[in-house]
C-alpha cells in the first residue's frame, strides 16, 4: 500500500489503516457468511438434470424450515417461454412445512451457466406468506426436496 497514505499525516494514517483493517475483516465475515455446502440430491426424472441442496442454508423459522435449492440442467432452458432470456441453472430459496407437506418458493436466481456461478440473469423474489404455502405431490421434486430437508438434524442455538 505504498503510496496510498504518503501525504496523510500520522494520527490520519491510523485512522485510515484501521478503517482499511476493518473493511478487510468485514469482507472475510463475508466469505464465510457465505459459505456453501451443496449435496446432491436428486435426477430429474427426464434426466434432464440434477438438483441439489445447500446444506449449510437449512434453518428453521419458526414453524417453518427454509433452504436454498440448486437445479442444474443439461440444456438451455428458457425463462417464461423467452427466446432470449436463457439460464443453465437456478437456485431458489424455498420454505418448508415439514409437518403439512407443503412448499412456498419466495426467489429464484437465474444463472446462464451451470451450478449458479456468474451473476443471475433474472432473480424475481417476493416475502414470504403462509397462506401461499403450497400442497406437495407425493412422488414430485418437492416431496423429494421437502424430505430432504426435513430429515435435517438441525443444532441447536
Amino acid at each position: 500500500m505504498p503510496g496510498l497514505l504518503c501525504n496523510v499525516d500520522k494520527e490520519n494514517k491510523i485512522k485510515h489503516m484501521n478503517f482499511l483493517f476493518s473493511l478487510a475483516a468485514s469482507f472475510s465475515v463475508c466469505i464465510t457468511a457465505h459459505a456453501t455446502d451443496w449435496k446432491g440430491i436428486a435426477e430429474l426424472s427426464d434426466q434432464s438434470g440434477r438438483t441439489y441442496l445447500d446444506v449449510s442454508s437449512v434453518v428453521q423459522e419458526g414453524l417453518y424450515r427454509k433452504a436454498w435449492i440448486m437445479w442444474d440442467y443439461v440444456q438451455l432452458q428458457h425463462l417464461n417461454d423467452s427466446a432470449t432470456a436463457i439460464y443453465m441453472s437456478n437456485k431458489t430459496l424455498t420454505y418448508f412445512d415439514c409437518n403439512k407437506r407443503k412448499v412456498e418458493y419466495v426467489q429464484t436466481s437465474y444463472f446462464k451457466v451451470p451450478h449458479g456461478d456468474g451473476s443471475p440473469v433474472a432473480s424475481p423474489s417476493r416475502q414470504f406468506d403462509p397462506a401461499d404455502l403450497a400442497n406437495v405431490v407425493s412422488g414430485s421434486m418437492d416431496d423429494i426436496h421437502l424430505k430432504f430437508v426435513c430429515d435435517i438434524s438441525l443444532k441447536g442455538p
